[in-house]
């Protein structure tokens, strides 16, 4: 994935996907190769990208999220 706020902030360089610059097609063409020649850490970054977004990102998660933000604002009142 290329480097950007937004991209850093739901993958962690390294552990679950890499961050490259997108002016530097280079680097990503070698973290392409790298990635399509060991098949078991591509299984890694995915189970470990799957399970970040399972926590994060689900529907549960957000609602759980929005359930605590609106107790807190309730408390506020």
């Amino acid at each position: 994935m290329t480097h950007s706020e937004s991209s850093a902030e739901v993958l962690q360089d390294g552990y679950d996907g890499f961050l490259i610059d997108p002016r530097d097609s280079r680097e990503m063409g070698k973290k392409i190769a790298f990635l399509l020649e060991d098949k078991e850490l591509r299984r890694v970054f995915v189970d470990r990208a799957y399970k970040k977004v399972m926590e994060k990102y689900s529907w549960s998660s957000i609602a759980q999220e929005m359930l605590e933000l609106y107790k807190k604002l309730e408390e506020q009142q």
